[in-house]
């Protein structure tokens, strides 16, 4: 959890079957506050989410993503 605001961290975000969701992503302190215990660095998180797709944008070249 960082020290500002409570707000936790997460890196490489995963399905369960090994698909990358998010490189990086960052929980506010309502949502940290929802974490049963204490994290530690490096510790795996599993957790169950919807997924809203909200101001999508694509890039040119589509094959590079």
């Amino acid at each position: 959890m960082g020290l500002l605001k409570q707000k936790t961290h997460f890196r490489d975000v995963r399905l369960r079957e090994g698909g990358l969701v998010a490189k990086k992503l960052v929980f506010d302190e309502e949502t940290s506050g929802k974490i049963i215990g204490h994290l530690t660095i490096g510790e795996y998180v599993a957790f169950l989410a919807d997924v809203e797709f909200k101001n999508i944008e694509f890039q040119y070249p589509h094959s590079l993503i």
